[in-house]
């Protein structure tokens, strides 16, 4: 949904624009078939079959210069605040981060099949880091208590607790349904 319009898309390249307060339909014509499609502000991101990252200005459907080129389709697109995640079915998760100019892509590896959904709510959460080790954040915390410290244990000797200003833990928000798995994770690990 872009503002107050719904947007669908086919193989066939059109993308058609619902205004249901106006009833009325707007036609954007893209180069090639849609795959995927993902709304940011005023610019629609579309995966072509020629594997390509296109985007599309919303008001006037004008094409802007391809952003990307995969080796294999896209499966699978998202946005999280400013970020776009992409998926693709050589098992890739790359992210883009829509606000810097320079178009730089971030892989993530360890996937084994095609990626065929990706959803996300908030985008400056380093999981491989909560992943790798048990993480502890207690759920009565107010968000702005969690923000300033996040306790991270170890093996069983080693505990270290992050403030927000160390490099490695960039963090804005993390949402309550993280705290509730990571709690969730902790309680079923072995001692």
């Amino acid at each position: 949904m872009v503002r107050t319009h719904f947007l669908t898309y086919g193989q066939g390249g059109d993308i058609h624009v619902f205004d249901p307060k106006t009833d009325q339909t707007e036609h954007i014509r893209c180069a090639d078939q849609c795959f995927c499609l993902a709304v940011h502000e005023y610019h629609i991101f579309i995966e072509t079959n020629r594997n390509e990252l296109e985007v599309c200005f919303y008001a006037h459907g004008d094409s802007l210069p391809s952003l990307a080129h995969f080796t294999q389709p896209v499966s699978a697109l998202c946005l999280s605040s400013s970020l776009l995640f992409i998926g693709t079915k050589d098992s890739k998760v790359v992210m883009m981060n829509l606000n810097d100019d320079s178009n730089k892509l971030k892989y993530f590896d360890g996937h084994q099949a095609p990626i065929l959904s990706l959803n996300g709510e908030y985008a400056h959460i380093d999981i491989s880091e909560y992943i790798s080790k048990s993480t502890s954040i207690p759920l009565d915390k107010e968000e702005s208590e969690v923000e300033k410290m996040t306790t991270i244990s170890g093996d069983d000797e080693e505990s270290e607790s992050i403030s927000n200003h160390d490099e490695e833990v960039k963090e804005e928000i993390i949402p309550k349904w993280f705290k509730y798995a990571l709690s969730m994770i902790n309680e079923t690990k072995p001692s």
